[in-house]
């Protein structure tokens, strides 16, 4: 519940909201440089970590309507290149890299 309400504060905000836009922006260029193909899902999913490093992916499954492990499969194909987990599942968060 702690993550979901920062997600909510954070994402009306809307000085927020355009800083995690530019930074969507910023990866979906070093992306495509990478040979990264960002799906809807995959910005989705960044735009989740921007707005809240410690959520799960069973709250960004919700949050997006797609199955655990569809989230799953996604945060692979993105994992070192794009993000990545520090820490445990339960204690730890992500961390987007080139911001």
């Amino acid at each position: 519940m702690r993550h979901q309400v920062w997600t909510i504060l954070f994402l009306i905000n809307p000085q927020s909201r355009g800083l995690i836009e530019k930074l969507i922006e910023k990866l979906i260029e070093k992306g495509q440089t990478e040979g990264i193909k960002l799906t809807e899902n995959r910005i989705r999913i960044l735009r989740l970590i921007l707005a809240n490093p410690y959520i799960t992916k069973t709250e960004m499954a919700d949050n997006i309507g797609i199955s655990g492990n569809a989230v799953s499969k996604n945060i692979e194909a993105m994992r070192g290149k794009l993000i990545n987990r520090i820490g445990s599942d339960k204690g730890g968060h992500w961390e987007v890299l080139g911001q």
